[in-house]
This record gives structure tokens, C-alpha cells and sequence, in this order.
């Protein structure tokens, strides 16, 4: 079973165009991140492509692969409806719980990064047009879920769940440091309601050092390949 969800997983967080907004993470917290410019590690667009690398976002930027979205999370509906053919019910149900979990992480986290992209990167339209095909994919695999499924999906989530989500990764430098957070003030980091913009800054390059996108690789995706 832990390598049908490993299956389902990966076509469900491969390809995905995210960042990390910084205000998540106390500042005292920061020294975590050791010598990796944090300027450039937070919000700043990165891809996580097909092969399983951090893809720096630029003129010719792999964005296409996002359109192969909705295809590979219907792969994972038909790999569920033969696992549910074969498996106990027990056994089907663990499994499609540990899948929803991760659905409402990605649910509710492209959703919040499309919405709130202009108050943290400084993008080209085109790349926001991108945050809003993926959102909708997984939005759409969600009510398809459902509907399979016969199951409600919660996807409005705390920065705390967000948080927890991220704690239980085998990381150790992202489990230390997302464990250390409190519940206030950082409760309402990933709210819904409107934030004000703050004076635009000048962006500095995009990621390229290799130890910052492996750093990505092991705390967000918790992928050592």
C-alpha cells in the first residue's frame, strides 16, 4: 500500500509551481536555514517538475508541463478505483484517507498562493494565469474524489495545519523548524482574508544554487533523489 500512495503522491505534487512565503516562519527561526540566502528562498517562484527537480522560472520556463495536470491526477482516480477493487475495505480506506490528507494540502495551498501571489513575488501575468490552471485542476480532482468516493473533502485549513502538515515530513531541518511555531501570531498567516500589499522591493536573482532547491527537495517534497 506505501508504494501505491507513493505512486499517487508523486502524480499529485509533480509537476507543481509553488513558493514560500517567509511570513510563515518566525524570524527567529531563520538561522535554520544555515548558508542558503533566504531572500531568494522565499517568495520566489520555483517549479518542482516531472523529473524531480526544482526548475528556476524564467523566459522558457517548463510551464507547460502544468497542462498535463488534470491527465495525471485523473491517472491517480483510476489507480484509486482498482486499488478499491482489490483491496478490503479497511485496507482501501487507509489508503484513500493518507490520500486525502495530501489533497487537502495541495487544495488549499494553490488556492492560497494564486490568491496571494502579487503580495509576495513579482511575476509576469502569464505566471499567475499558471497558479490558477493548477489550482483549478486540483479543485476539479478534489469534487471528482468526492464524487467517487461518496466523502466530503474539508480543504479550509489553519496555518497550524499547515504547519503540522509540514512537521510530519522526515525532515529534520524543516520538522525542527516548523515545530518550535505557536499557534499565534502565525495562526492566520494563510487565511482567506485580504492582506495588505506592502511596497514592492526590488527582486533579487531566482534560485539557482543547488543546495537551496535540494534543500526544497527534502523539506517540502521530502525527496533525496
Amino acid at each position: 500500500m506505501e508504494e501505491t500512495l507513493k505512486y499517487l503522491v508523486q502524480k499529485l505534487n509533480r509537476p507543481f509551481l509553488f513558493y514560500l512565503p517567509m511570513s510563515i516562519v518566525p524570524e527567529t527561526e531563520m538561522e535554520a536555514f544555515g548558508s542558503i540566502d533566504i531572500e531568494t528562498f522565499f517568495d520566489t517562484v520555483v517549479l518542482y517538475g516531472n523529473n524531480g527537480e526544482i526548475d528556476e522560472i524564467s523566459t522558457g520556463s517548463p510551464y507547460t508541463q502544468l497542462l498535463e495536470k488534470p491527465t495525471l491526477l485523473g491517472h491517480n482516480i483510476l489507480r484509486l478505483l482498482d486499488e478499491q477493487a482489490v483491496l478490503n475495505t479497511s485496507r482501501f480506506n487507509a489508503l484513500l484517507e493518507k490520500y486525502v490528507q495530501q489533497l487537502r494540502f495541495y487544495v488549499f495551498t494553490s488556492r492560497w498562493m494564486y490568491e496571494h501571489i502579487d503580495e509576495h513575488c513579482t511575476i509576469e501575468k502569464n505566471v499567475k494565469s499558471y497558479f490558477k490552471l493548477q489550482n483549478t485542476a486540483y479543485v476539479h480532482h478534489k469534487e471528482e474524489i468526492e464524487s467517487k468516493f461518496q466523502i466530503r473533502i474539508n480543504t479550509d485549513l489553519t496555518s497550524r495545519q499547515i504547519l503540522d502538515h509540514l512537521k510530519k515530513d522526515t525532515s529534520t531541518t524543516l520538522s525542527k523548524l516548523v515545530g518550535n511555531v505557536d499557534e499565534s501570531p502565525y495562526e492566520n498567516k494563510f487565511s482567506n482574508t485580504d492582506i495588505l500589499k506592502e511596497t514592492p522591493i526590488e527582486k533579487r536573482p531566482l534560485i539557482t544554487d543547488r543546495e537551496a532547491r535540494s534543500f526544497l527537495l527534502k523539506t517540502v517534497f521530502n525527496d533525496g533523489g
